[in-house]
């Protein structure tokens, strides 16, 4: 789980510190992938992840 609220560092499930350019990069290509989509909710961009691509990464 990453967390992009100020305040919080942004890890990986294996506790590698992620810059913000690059947990960006990672969203832009899971989204190029359409594994991920951008969604705007009360002025704020939210990324859903494809219930597919969720399914297979919660077995892993």
């Amino acid at each position: 789980m990453y967390s992009t609220n100020t305040g919080y560092s942004l890890q990986s499930a294996d506790h590698r510190e992620l810059s913000r350019s690059q947990l960006w990069q990672a969203i832009q290509s899971l989204a190029r992938r359409g594994l991920v989509q951008k969604m705007l909710v009360g002025g704020r961009s939210q990324f859903q992840i494809n219930p597919v691509f969720k399914e297979y990464i919660q077995s892993k």
